[in-house]
């Protein structure tokens, strides 16, 4: 449906609506498309202003943005995002046929973040 619009990007953190570095978003030509959760990861807080999603094995959720960008926008916010030193920027297909590209940052999984969590089980940054 967006395919010839960009790639369709999930934001999570300093990005999303509201973040400090929405500006590289706004203004791009990227397409809001909705609120949504992906499932078997979580949130840890850098302790550095931003958050990084990695992999949980739990019943864990992070809520976030699905956005279409330019493709062309995608070398700038590796950059932003410290591809490849702090994060990767790889695929996740929830399995219904949705595939999106999002931010995870691996190296940071050690961390626990338990007060970005609600009590059922969702992760969320608040900008």
């Amino acid at each position: 449906m967006f395919k010839d619009k960009g790639v369709l990007l999930f934001l999570y953190g300093t990005l999303k609506k509201g973040g400090r570095l929405h500006h590289y978003i706004s203004g791009s030509g990227a397409i809001y498309i909705k609120d949504i959760r992906v499932p078997c990861s979580r949130l840890v807080d850098t302790g550095n202003g931003y958050p990084a999603l990695v992999e949980s094995h739990e019943n864990d959720k992070v809520e976030g943005e699905l956005w279409v960008v330019p493709e062309e926008l995608l070398d700038t916010l590796d950059v932003v995002e410290g591809v490849p030193y702090l994060y990767k920027r790889d695929t996740f297909e929830d399995g219904n046929g949705l595939s999106f590209q999002l931010y995870v940052g691996d190296r940071f999984s050690h961390i626990q973040s338990p007060h970005l969590k609600d009590s059922n089980g969702v992760y969320r940054w608040l900008v």
